[in-house]
């Protein structure tokens, strides 16, 4: 019975460790598709927004695991943590424009570096508006979560004046 018990333990660890690493799945494709165009042959768009890309990607796979380690720390509601989260979503807007025009110029100008590489392309040509969206809800949902604490107070301020 105690067996039982740690397996379903180490099951549902999995589980919850695999939902967490999920997000990080388009974010290494993306950084493998971005340094497939690096090869010298691939005479493809390499601007601003490829070179953004190479060194955001890496970050966020940093800061993926930056945030995971935090998930259950004392930062979190904090001034440091909100300031952080405002920047990771002014970032994550910078991200998706550059991934979302940067995958949709190389299509568009039928990039020949990409034709090894059919099912990550339409993967990432789907990815993109996925990104739009979920960075859409990222600034909707930022003065909510600044605005949280503050109802919060005004609540427990409130309680204590009717006293």
């Amino acid at each position: 019975m105690e067996l039982l018990k740690i397996l379903l333990i180490f099951i549902l660890a999995l589980v919850v460790l695999g939902l967490a690493l999920l997000p990080l799945v388009p974010t290494l494709v993306l950084f493998y598709y971005v340094m497939q165009l690096e090869k010298e042959t691939c005479d493809c768009i390499k601007d601003w927004r490829h070179r953004f890309l190479k060194y955001m990607l890496f970050g966020n796979i940093v800061l993926s695991g930056l945030n995971m380690a935090l998930l259950n720390s004392s930062i979190i509601g904090t001034k440091v943590h909100k300031t952080l989260y405002v920047m990771t979503v002014l970032i994550g807007v910078i991200n998706t424009y550059s991934y979302f025009t940067y995958v949709t110029d190389l299509n568009e100008t039928k990039c020949n570096c990409l034709k090894d590489m059919p099912k990550v392309n339409e993967f990432l040509s789907v990815m993109k508006w996925v990104f739009v969206g979920l960075t859409s809800l990222a600034v909707i949902g930022v003065p909510f979560y600044l605005n949280k604490d503050l109802k919060v107070k005004k609540k427990i301020n409130h309680k204590n004046n009717k006293k």
